[in-house]
């Protein structure tokens, strides 16, 4: 998968007591959305765009389709050949990537401010049609498939984390299957299906552009006017209903995992809160609290005092959009948990009865007041260090314009985070880690008994 790099150098001075960045939007008549945030500071831009199609907007019978079209937007254009994106960024010391999500795809490209405007080209280019070939779709899946191979069926604990428990846990087709989708759907796959894809998802009207970085703002819409505004929009696309019946009793999971080394117990809720609601900002920090590095309360308490586990946050860290997507990340439903590395002395059933005990007191009494105080310092800190690139902030940005519907909402929403007291935890946690929406899944080595 090409995973999004988000840069530790060029940086750009960004106040942590106040987090504001100057943001102006505009819509171009075939619908393309577009986000502008200058920052004269470091002579570097990110030109950056999103597709609000991720796993969760498949068709079934065609899972797969939205990470294959991150391998098949850098196949060739119009007029720009296979293996020529890159290249002709690589030329100019530039750098081009995307990701896939659950419920999106991001694209972008890291540049010299003043090569900008091939960005602008290149990008209008392959959203104005892609030249794909029947060869180039078979050569990507296969290439998909390996990624799967590696990253996740040969690899401990990733085919529970990665495909088993969105699987086992959620009823609703749209969101069981995994993002890269079955290898019979990916071989099945043609070329009209590939067309069909792309015209109905990335077009003008479903996308959304984000310039950050040294530009003038009225240059830009100029630019963006002249390369995107003549692409015809084109969709027709349904959106998949992604609702799922509320889960009523727990449930428990026994998977053999022939790549682990030491039994495994991964806990997941369902039923989580609106994205922007006060209850999903305190579930936000209840996941911070709980498994973010060796400070979360669990870890502490179980590979520290009571050392029946040797880790907490590994392969992923835990929290809401656990297993396969980081909080910000995707937009509902979602899942909150984690997975804890048992020593294979320690029982399952005392590890559950431990992590049982701390979210009961999380009910009981929120996140003591000075707890909550050093994981917002740390959270705070994260935001603006992961803001400071300008690649970082477009991210951001256009998560917020793809989730929320205004990419202006990120003014602002570091401090609807900070504002969260340890009563609203405590709210939080009683309404949405509860017993009933429990999902336990003890991972034993192959050949071992749970």
């Amino acid at each position: 998968m090409r995973a999004a790099l988000l840069f530790s150098l060029l940086l750009s001075p960004i106040r942590a007591s106040a987090f504001t960045i100057d943001i102006s939007t505009f819509t171009l008549a075939n619908g393309f959305r577009v986000v502008l945030a200058p920052d004269r500071s470091v002579p570097v831009a990110a030109m950056s765009m999103i597709v609000p199609v991720g796993a969760r907007r498949e068709t079934k019978g065609r899972s797969g389709f939205a990470h294959l079209f991150e391998h098949l937007m850098f196949e060739g254009s119009g007029r720009v050949k296979k293996g020529e994106f890159d290249a002709i960024l690589e030329r100019l010391g530039a750098e081009s990537n995307a990701s896939t999500h659950q419920d999106v795809t991001f694209y972008y490209e890291m540049l010299p401010a003043n090569a900008l405007e091939i960005a602008y080209w290149l990008d209008a280019d392959r959203l104005s049609g892609l030249a794909v070939t029947h060869k180039g779709v078979k050569t990507q899946v296969a290439v998909v498939e390996e990624e799967k191979r590696q990253n996740v069926l040969e690899e401990p604990y990733m085919p529970s984390l990665w495909v088993g428990i969105q699987r086992d846990v959620f009823s609703n087709w749209a969101n069981k299957h995994d993002t890269y989708g079955d290898f019979a759907d990916l071989e099945a796959a043609d070329l009209g299906d590939v067309k069909r894809f792309f015209s109905d998802w990335y077009s003008p009207s479903n996308t959304i552009i984000a310039v950050v970085g040294d530009f003038d703002p009225a240059d830009a819409r100029a630019r963006v006017e002249k390369y995107f505004s003549w692409i015809p929009d084109r969709s027709a696309r349904v959106v998949p209903d992604a609702a799922e019946p509320p889960q009523t009793a727990p449930r428990t999971f026994q998977v053999e995992d022939k790549h682990a080394r030491s039994p495994a117990l991964a806990t997941v809720w369902t039923g989580m809160p609106e994205r922007g609601t006060r209850d999903y900002y305190a579930t936000v920090l209840l996941g911070q609290y709980l498994y973010a590095g060796k400070s979360g309360r669990l870890y502490q308490r179980l590979v520290k005092e009571e050392q029946v586990a040797t880790a907490v946050d590994e392969p992923y860290a835990g929290g809401l959009g656990f297993p396969i997507s980081d909080w910000a990340e995707f937009k509902a439903p979602g899942l909150f948990g984690g997975i804890v590395l048992q020593k294979p002395q320690a029982s399952v059933s005392r590890v559950d009865a431990m992590i049982t005990e701390e979210i009961a007191k999380l009910a009981q009494s929120g996140v003591p007041a000075t707890d909550l105080e050093r994981v917002k310092t740390k959270f705070k800190s994260d935001w603006i260090v992961g803001a400071e690139t300008v690649l970082g902030r477009a991210w951001m940005l256009l998560r917020h314009a793809a989730f929320d519907g205004d990419a202006g909402r990120l003014n602002g929403e570091l401090e609807r985070f900070l504002s969260v007291t340890p009563e609203e935890t405590r709210e939080a946690a009683a309404r949405f880690l509860t017993p009933a929406t429990k999902n336990s899944f003890i991972i034993t080595p192959a050949g071992e008994s749970p």
